[in-house]
């Protein structure tokens, strides 16, 4: 044992940047009646950079802004402050469902997911009342120090602890613990003159304190030793946490702040109106906010520190008045107070493209600049053979940020008949995620349902420097390189020998269609009624209308076996065009099924020009045809087919189509199969 434990401690510092493949998996639906376009492995927007649609509506509830989310029974509360008045709203029908009625003003409220609780303050009594969502019953009340005037709330999930700001000199916040629901002050944190407002950094752990005192700005206090870090001079008027980009954002009258972490030095976005209410909505990963001047209008600022302004028709409260906007994550709507003092508005955000698998999504793609992945394959699955068929932009950033893009098409996975498949994939050499490459407007049809399957390997960026051989250019023709060449050259020459097979033997007739509109245009291919003109639709041209003619007539007397069709274009979307086959049964009826074809790629995924339907012994007769087929907007299809031609009796002469016959073999072969296995048990 101590010997296998030694030689396995060796490997593993032998090999410290071998890694075994990982998989990631996303699933993305168009919800839209049009095509949308989604960039994927984008490290500044996440997730899947998704800005959505909005919806505006409003709702008159005596509120004076301040709300929150109860997860327990997914219900917004809002504040309606000067009258002690707190109404719980659902957020999908917009009304009030219930009305807690408080003997105070309420200053501020809180939310306390680990027990499903709300904490309420009021600055005017220095009362704490603690209320039971799934009751909405106030269980405790507390009064706070005497003399104190609390303003806001604060409550850290990880430590379970709850701060209070108060806006006088003793106190600045206080860290209360609530455990037996009666608040127990553990500590203060004080700032020269009133902390009004006040934000914790959960990821440094750390407590930011707005200091509107003499001097202004914030201080930084440390949550482990209680000491203070820093205090930086600015007119800051409020703080909120960015969890996406771990920092603490600010702002005063005209201006966002974006506060460094670790050095706390800050970057500002300068507005020309006054700014108000802060919240982050996880979904699309944007830290929303108002204007106070500007009827209706608000922003969003990214991770990136990008900012986007849109328009509401809901013109938030000021800042100032310390109100805090509240999300329903699941149903991605939003709630902010209003100047209207007796108006609340909902921002309801709509996608068009639904996502799952979102969570280890978001950590692998934050995640890659540290440790970046090496591509291996990815793999598509959907139900449409349309999906399936769309192909990847795949953008680089090189080292002068110049954007570099190329296409690639994903090789379709399709059953031994043509049947429809489920699955394309796209196969990777060298790509590598860093942060700087995205698959870049990914399309998802409208109404579409795509699963993506990431299969990786995620390494210490140290570990790429080991293989050399990735960026060096060009690589040397060595054994295994050369042995790889072959082996694409053999799977390429299948192909080829597919046609060498149906040539032997076989009649070849071709036929050349073009669309010349701008749509698709689904032709009636083989059908007796179309020949000269394809009479369905005057946008298609014939190449060579007296052959398709000569043929159709010929059919009628002589039947056509098929045993394999080519088609060929220059537009790679035609060649993956599904062909739908119906056929007439003995009473009449249209029996109708689809088949799809081998798209024939080059070995580096390239785009091809032709693809092959393999049938088998399918008989143009003047009654089978091919209904649907697509030929797509200004493309120019030619079909070859590879067919045998005989008198109508001569088909009935092979005992491969005497199909009483066939089925009296089978039953024969099916009894003596019995007999045998009836034998072995007995024996």
């Amino acid at each position: 044992m101590r010997v296998i434990l030694t030689i396995a401690l060796l490997m593993s510092v032998i090999k410290p940047c071998d890694s075994k493949i990982q998989t990631l998996e996303i699933s993305l639906t168009n919800t839209t009646g049009a095509d949308q376009d989604i960039s994927l492995f984008e490290r500044t927007i996440s997730p899947l950079n998704q800005r959505t649609s909005d919806v505006y509506t409003s709702l008159t509830v005596g509120a004076n802004g301040n709300s929150i989310f109860c997860t327990g029974n997914d219900d917004f509360y809002v504040v309606a402050g000067a009258i002690g008045e707190i109404d719980r709203i659902d957020p999908t029908t917009k009304v009030v469902v219930n009305t807690i009625l408080l003997p105070e003003p309420i200053s501020d409220i809180e939310y306390d997911a680990n027990k499903d609780l709300i904490y309420a303050v009021s600055g005017a009594t220095a009362t704490l009342r603690i209320i039971d969502c799934a009751t909405d019953t106030v269980i405790s009340t507390s009064a706070l120090p005497v003399g104190s005037v609390p303003t806001q709330l604060n409550y850290n999930p990880t430590t379970t602890l709850l701060y209070i700001s108060f806006s006088t000199l003793t106190l600045g916040v206080g860290e209360f613990s609530t455990g037996a629901l009666v608040p127990v002050l553990v500590r203060t944190f004080t700032v020269p003159l009133s902390a009004t407002r006040s934000v914790i950094n959960t990821d440094t752990n750390e407590i930011y304190i707005v200091n509107t005192g003499a001097g202004g700005g914030f201080v930084v206090y440390s949550l482990s030793t209680g000491l203070i870090i820093t205090a930086v001079a600015t007119t800051q008027e409020t703080l909120t946490y960015n969890p996406e980009s771990k920092e603490v954002w600010g702002i005063d009258g005209v201006t966002l702040y974006f506060i460094n972490p670790t050095t706390y030095a800050l970057t500002t976005y300068v507005d020309t109106t006054p700014i108000a209410e802060f919240l982050f909505n996880p979904n699309d990963k944007g830290m929303y906010f108002g204007t106070a001047a500007v009827t209706g209008d608000m922003r969003v600022a990214y991770p990136d520190h990008s900012v986007v302004n849109f328009s509401t028709g809901l013109t938030p409260l000021s800042n100032s008045a310390n109100q805090k906007a509240a999300i329903d994550v699941v149903n991605n709507i939003m709630v902010f107070g209003t100047k209207a003092s007796t108006i609340i508005g909902f921002i309801e955000k709509t996608s068009a493209i639904i996502v799952g698998g979102t969570t280890e999504y978001n950590f692998l793609v934050l995640n890659v600049f540290d440790e970046p992945i090496m591509a291996e394959r990815i793999c598509f699955y959907a139900d449409s053979q349309a999906q399936l068929s769309e192909g990847v932009n795949v953008n680089k950033v090189d080292a002068d940020g110049i954007e570099i893009d190329y296409f690639r098409f994903p090789v379709l996975q399709v059953g031994s008949n043509q049947e429809q498949g489920t699955v394309a994939c796209l196969d990777f050499r060298n790509l590598i995620f860093n942060g700087f490459t995205i698959f870049k407007n990914y399309t998802v049809r409208a109404n579409e349902s795509v699963n993506l399957v990431l299969y990786y390997r995620q390494q210490k960026r140290i570990c790429f420097l080991e293989k050399k051989n990735w960026f060096s250019a060009p690589k040397p023709l060595g054994d295994k390189y050369v042995t790889e060449l072959e082996e694409l050259r053999a799977e390429a020459d299948v192909y080829v020998r597919m046609i060498q097979d149906l040539r032997k033997g076989n009649k070849i007739f071709q036929l050349d269609i073009t669309n010349t509109s701008a749509s698709p245009v689904a032709f009636n291919l083989f059908a007796p009624a179309d020949n000269s003109v394809p009479t369905n639709n005057p946008n298609l041209v014939f190449g060579n209308p007296d052959d398709y003619n000569f043929f159709m007539e010929s059919i009628r007397n002589e039947p056509a076996r098929i045993y394999g069709m080519e088609v060929s274009s220059d537009v790679q979307d035609q060649l993956s065009q599904g062909l739908n086959w119906a056929r007439l049964d003995a009473t009449g009826n249209n029996v109708a099924f689809v088949m799809f074809p081998i798209n024939k790629v080059s070995p580096y995924y390239q785009d091809g020009n032709r693809a092959l339907f393999r049938m088998k012994h399918m008989i143009l007769d003047g009654i089978e045809q091919s209904p649907a087929y697509s030929i797509l907007a200004g493309a120019t299809v030619s079909f070859v087919l590879y067919y045998r031609q005989w008198k109508r009796a001569s088909i009935f002469k092979d005992d491969k189509y005497d199909f009483n016959k066939q089925l009296l073999i089978k039953n024969n072969r099916r009894l003596t199969n019995q007999k045998l296995e009836t034998n072995e048990r007995f024996a």
